[in-house]
C-alpha cells in the first residue's frame, strides 16, 4: 500500500527501523538471521550454533515476545508522527533443516531448507488468518507445556505436512512473566 500512495523512502526508512529491531532480538538469544524476504525475517535457533532442543525454543519464544514489544514502542512512534502503525506475526516452528552454503559458483548463500522452514511459511497465512501474534507448531507447543499461556487454534492442514495442531502464545504474555525454565 505505501509503495502505491509514493511512500517509498518512508517505507524503506520504516523496514531498515523494524529489521534492526528483529536482528537485535535474535542476535541477543543466540539466533542467526537467516534472510530478509521482503517485509518478513527468517531466523533460526541451532544453526550454526548448536543448543539443545529446549534451549532453542526458550530462546526463539523469548525473541517473539521481545518482538511484540519492540513492535509496539515502534508503533507508538510512528503514530506520534502520524504514521500507521504495523502489525506483525511471529511463527515459530520446530524440526530438522540443512543448513549450510547453497546455490551455485557465481551465487552462494548460507541458508537453511527443510520441512521446519516450510511449515513456518504456511503458518504465517494461519496466524493471519486468526489473528494471533505468535503462533507455533505442535512441536514448538509440546517443549513449553505448562510453562506458558497456550492456546490451540485449531486442526489445520499444512500442505505436505497433513493435518497439525496450532498454538498460539497467550496474548498478555510478557518476559517478565515467564518461569524461570525459559528465562
Amino acid at each position: 500500500e505505501m509503495t502505491e500512495q509514493g511512500k517509498v523512502k518512508e517505507l524503506v526508512t520504516r523496514l531498515n527501523q523494524y529489521f534492526s529491531e528483529v536482528v537485535n532480538a535474535v542476535h541477543s538469544e543466540q539466533g542467526t538471521v537467516d534472510k530478509f524476504i521482503g517485509d518478513a525475517v527468517l531466523a533460526v535457533f541451532g544453526a550454526p550454533l548448536k543448543q539443545s532442543r529446549s534451549a532453542n525454543v526458550r530462546a526463539a519464544v523469548r525473541t517473539a515476545i521481545a518482538l511484540q514489544k519492540q513492535l509496539t514502542e515502534l508503533n507508538r512512534g510512528w503514530e506520534e508522527q502520524g504514521q500507521r502503525p504495523w502489525q506483525q506475526v511471529v511463527v515459530l516452528s520446530h524440526g530438522w533443516v540443512l543448513s549450510g552454503n547453497i546455490g551455485c559458483a557465481s551465487r552462494m548463500d548460507y541458508t537453511v531448507i527443510g520441512d521446519a522452514v516450510n511449515t513456518a511459511s504456511r503458518l504465517e497465512a494461519i496466524a493471519k488468518q486468526c489473528g494471533q501474534a505468535i503462533v507455533m507448531s505442535a512441536a514448538v507447543a509440546e517443549q513449553l507445556e505448562g510453562d506458558v499461556p497456550l492456546h490451540n487454534i485449531g486442526t489445520f492442514t499444512i500442505r505436505g505436512q497433513g493435518e497439525q495442531q496450532v498454538f498460539a502464545l497467550g496474548t498478555d504474555t510478557d518476559a517478565d512473566d515467564l518461569p524461570d525454565t525459559l528465562q
